[in-house]
């Protein structure tokens, strides 16, 4: 079992501390509303989508691993495989999921990322249209 429970209050973060239920942390991450959050096996981080029409107005990264005390232990690298006219540079992830130690993520321009639960880092893409 965790130590921590991860859910969402009205868009934010809450962390609180399954041992005796006081808050560990509270908040937005880079001040973006919060879509969905995923413990992470093994580990008391978690993974954190963020609202993807918020990051693409911002142009940032909206998936993130998140330590339960408030720090960003990374953001996913910037997609690098692209298509003829199709630069992914502003592309943000729709949904998420863990499989095999590896994060699953679905962007908004139709991509399939593998990403390295470690470090953020994309190994494999796939275009799915």
């Amino acid at each position: 079992m965790t130590r921590y429970k991860f859910s969402i209050d009205d868009g934010a973060l809450l962390v609180l501390d399954s041992s005796d239920g006081h808050k560990a942390w509270q908040g937005k991450p880079l001040e973006i509303a919060v879509e969905s959050v995923l413990p992470i096996p093994s580990s008391d981080d978690c993974l954190v989508l963020l609202n993807w029409r918020e990051a693409q107005k911002k142009s940032t990264r909206n998936l993130l691993r998140f330590s339960p005390d408030g720090i960003i232990k990374w953001k996913v690298n910037t997609p690098t495989k692209t298509l003829k006219g199709l630069d992914r540079i502003n592309d943000v992830y729709t949904s998420i999921k863990v499989e095999n130690k590896a994060i699953e993520a679905n962007s908004f321009w139709s991509f399939l990322d593998y990403i390295d639960i470690d470090t953020g880092e994309i190994l494999d893409t796939i275009f799915l249209k």
